[in-house]
């Protein structure tokens, strides 16, 4: 016991042993609903911490936006009519932020990172039209 004891002290009394909780960012449900005009649902089935937004997007469209804030995690589902056009599970959520403007419409932002290091951005453009970007930097 002795000897897991100096070790667990030397690794996490150091700066570079440190364990570091990073919570996920997200929108509060009045800036969904101000936004996008929805507002996040709890799953019925999982734990509080999973979110679904589903956005209609068009004319037998839409667009699936799940978060899980423990996992910190996304599931992205874009159908039309009984038809799954794209399906993209990411983890390592550190943000979600909702943006709008003229030029690029209503946009989820999704921030990924590695550590603290910020090494992806996922643009989701929900309005005019669906349009996924997915960035690395």
């Amino acid at each position: 016991m002795g000897s897991y004891r100096r070790w667990a002290e030397t690794k996490f009394n150091r700066p570079e042993g440190l364990m570091i909780f990073v919570e996920l960012l997200t929108p509060d449900e009045n800036e969904w609903l101000a936004w996008l005009g929805v507002q996040p649902v709890p799953d019925e089935y999982e734990e509080w911490s999973v979110q679904h937004v589903s956005i209609p997007c068009g004319p037998d469209e839409q667009l699936l936006f799940t978060y899980d804030l423990l996992r910190k995690s996304i599931e992205i589902r874009w159908t039309q009519g009984s038809e799954m056009l794209v399906e993209i599970i990411r983890e390592g959520v550190r943000r979600i932020s909702l943006t709008f403007n003229r030029t690029t419409g209503a946009n989820i932002r999704v921030i990924f990172s590695d550590s603290l290091v910020v090494s992806n951005v996922m643009n989701v453009r929900v309005w005019p039209s669906i349009s996924i970007r997915d960035e690395m930097r």
